[in-house]
This record gives C-alpha cells, structure tokens and sequence, in this order.
C-alpha cells in the first residue's frame, strides 16, 4: 500500500520553505567534498557513436481539436489529437520493441513534431526504440497505435518523459495508471524541468525521476517562472517520497531550461538499457493456436502468467498439442535456468568499481530473480535455481548492497528534516560506493539544498 501525501505537491514553493530547512548553500564546497554533485555516469551516452533516428516519421489527426491557441484546454475525453510518431527501422520479426512517450513543453498551441524528432534519437540501430509525442496531455494516441498490428511495440516496455510544461502529461500518465487499474505501469516517469502530481492520491509503483538543469536558477534564467526552477525540483523531489517508494533527483551539468539536448538522449538510452530482458528467444513459429498465449507471455517476459498457464496445461494438458506442449515446457524451463545463471554471474562479479546503471540494473534483475525462483520452486528446476541464487550469496559487496537499500528504504518513510539529514551522512559513511548509501543518498542531499531566491 503506498503512503499517503501529507502535503499537495501542486503548492511547492511556499509549503516546502516551512516544511523544509534551509541548508548548505548550492557553491558551498563542504557539499562538494560531502557527495558527488553530478552523477556524470547517467548522462554518458552508452552508444556514443550512434546518432540515432534509424527510421521514418507519421502524422496523425483525428477528433475535434485544432492546432493553435488553448489547443491543450478544449480536447474531449476520448479525442485523439494530433500525435507524431517514431518508427525505427531493422525490426525482428516476432521481437517486440520499447516506447518513449514524449510530452512537449511550450506554451498551448505546441506540436509534437520536434519534441519526436528530438526524441528520436534514442532509437539506435543496436537498441530500436518507437516514440511518440502526443499534442495533447492524453494517452489516447497510445491506445491508438497498439491496436495497430505493424507496430510491434511492447506495452510492458513503455518510458514517459515530461518536459517543462510536457509535465501536465507526466501527471496525466499517474492517472493513467489509476484508471488502467495499473495495467498502464511503464518503466519509469521522468519529470525534466517540471514537477507533476497527483495530490493525496495513490501513485504508481515504478520509479520517478526528476530533472533540473544546473542553470535553472535566477542568475541564469530571466524568465519569471523559470528562474527558480531547480528549487521548486528540488522541493518536488523530497515532497514525492511520500507516494513513491523510488524517487531520483538529478541535475544535468551546465544545462538550464532545455528538455531534447544530448545529456538527457544520453539518459533516456540508460534508462531503456538498465531493463533487464527476462524475454526467451524460443522459436514460435510452429506453435499450435492452444499455445498461443503461452509463446505470447514467454516473448514478453510475463513469468507470472507463464507459471499460471503451465499449471493450468500440466493439470490439462492441451488436446492435440500434448507433445508440442511438452517439448515447450522443456525448452522453457531449460533456457529459464541459463537465464538465471547468466544474470547471477553479471551480480556476482559486482564490487566498488562498478558503475551505478550496472548496479540499478542488477537490483532490478535481483528482485526479478527471486520471484521467478519462488514461482517455480515446486518443478524439477526448482534445484538448479536455488543453487543460483546461493551463488549470490558469496559475493560481499552485493550483501553491502543490499544491506544499504534496505537502510536507506526504511530512512525514507521520515519526512526530510536536520535530523533525517543527518541520519543520510551517517548512512554514506557506512556504506561509501554503493549505489544506495553514496549515490541515492547523494541525491537526497543535493534536493536537500533549498537555495531560496534572494
């Protein structure tokens, strides 16, 4: 169950300076030596080579809403509006690829055609990747298009990013996922430059990133409301623990107001590259129609709906496709075992030099790992996974690691104070290099810079 919000996030910038201490000031160089500023990794670009946009654009238009003035304010539920959308070239047959869901910032009246284009460049020839850019803050455009059957997206892969004001649409994707009934549930929601919320509300268990440039601060920025937009990002941020279990504040180095420039490319890419791929590459194409949804939760990586459905054929076995069954069981289970194996050997190699998208993606692996070992743990492969697991076991620094989430997870159910800041150091100091103790927790300590506007 998630936590209640004790404040409603929309008011930030006066409810935060009460809620909030004030504490070291952004130049002071005893935060400098006190935790890393910038985490430089996320923003280096895994594929710096490639420049993307591998593919071709599409337009479409439908509904009511014309382009031009309040074009955001007079869309009707249901409307489809206007939306640009990425295709990349290269597809696998039978492969299903990732969807960035790109909301533009910009006055009412925007488009979507440079936000898309923009965007597009994270899509690489290694790592193809669909995105969209709606011209409304709605989700209409992404129904749309998966009913398309030439796109073969994977709803199970799907990234939202918010710039500026694009964060109306990053808000409007936690509702999304309420109405859904948490069938809409992407990687993660990144707010660049904005802030979105709810209110006193449930929100979706995924992790929420925010965004500010270093630059957005009123020396910088002459603009009214966005001179003192890394403030309000950092206040978000601390504010936002109170409904999300994985709340991320950073700041890109030397960038103000700018949602499409290349360190936010470069961020986007390891985002989509941290998701571990649990999807089994077995050959599909000879499957008898009883197996079909089987092959279809084994492409996507669905475990919990592959466990369901093998005991529902081992309890009844599929009429005239016995043999084609078990042959698919075998296979899968096989190839689930050196799936395993091949994720535990990446955890247990980890140590202090590896780097923070190595260590978030083996988190996320790790807790994958444990649910299909206990989803599976009454088949003959049950043996062969808890030896895996052990194998984790071996390796210190993953303990130090987990130790540190579990310490900083029980840390941020306070509400931030001197008091819980103090108790941030004390946990960078236990566990120095570990991706929860230093890096998480200097995240928190840098939202925790209230520099106030003169």
């Amino acid at each position: 169950m998630h936590k209640k919000l004790f404040l409603p996030p929309l008011h930030l910038s006066l409810a935060a300076i009460f809620l909030l201490p004030k504490n070291l000031s952004p130049q002071s160089p005893k935060v400098e030596k006190a935790f890393p500023r910038f985490r430089l990794e996320l923003f280096q670009d895994p594929e710096p080579k490639d420049k993307g946009r591998h593919g071709h654009f599409e337009i479409f238009h439908k509904g009511l809403g014309k382009p031009g003035k309040s074009y955001f304010k007079k869309h009707k539920k249901g409307e489809i509006a206007e939306f640009h959308l990425f295709i990349p070239k290269g597809l696998v047959k039978g492969k299903l690829y990732p969807l960035l869901i790109a909301f533009h910032g910009g006055k009412d009246g925007g488009s979507g055609k440079g936000t898309c284009a923009s965007m597009a460049r994270v899509s690489t020839t290694k790592h193809p990747v669909f995105v969209l850019a709606p011209n409304m803050y709605t989700y209409d455009a992404y129904h749309e298009i998966l009913k398309r059957k030439d796109l073969p997206i994977d709803p199970n892969r799907v990234l939202v990013v918010g710039f500026s004001s694009g964060g109306m649409g990053v808000l409007q994707g936690f509702q999304e996922w309420k109405e859904s009934k948490g069938r809409f549930r992407p990687l993660a929601y990144v707010s660049a430059s904005t802030t979105a919320s709810l209110g006193r509300t449930q929100y979706p268990p995924v992790p929420y990133f925010v965004v500010a440039g270093e630059k957005e601060t009123p020396e910088f920025v002459k603009n009214k409301i966005l001179k003192n937009r890394r403030a309000v990002c950092r206040r978000h941020a601390l504010i936002m623990q109170a409904v999300f279990k994985d709340v991320h504040y950073i700041e890109v180095k030397g960038r103000g107001h700018s949602g499409g420039s290349p360190e936010l490319i470069a961020f986007y890419r390891n985002l989509l590259a941290r998701e571990p791929d649990f999807s089994l590459e077995i050959p599909m194409k000879k499957l008898p129609p009883s197996l079909a949804e089987l092959g279809e939760a084994i492409q996507r990586g669905n475990w919990e709906r592959i466990r369901n459905l093998i005991h529902k054929f081992d309890l009844s076995p599929p009429k005239k496709a016995r043999i084609s069954y078990a042959t698919l069981r075998r296979k899968l289970l096989s190839n689930l075992v050196k799936l395993i194996k091949r994720e535990v050997k990446n955890i247990s190699t980890l140590g202090p030099q590896s780097g923070s998208i190595a260590v978030q993606r083996a988190f996320l692996s790790f807790d994958r790992i444990q649910k299909i070992h206990i989803l599976f743990s009454d088949t003959k492969k049950a043996k062969p996974l808890r030896i895996a697991m052990k194998a984790i076991a071996k390796n210190p620094w993953w303990k130090k690691e987990l130790e540190a989430r579990a310490a900083f997870y029980a840390l941020m159910k306070e509400r931030p104070s001197q008091e819980w800041k103090a108790k941030l150091e004390a946990l960078r100091l236990k566990y120095p290099g570990t991706e929860f103790g230093e890096r998480r927790v200097g995240e928190k300590l840098l939202a925790f810079e209230l520099d106030r506007p003169k």
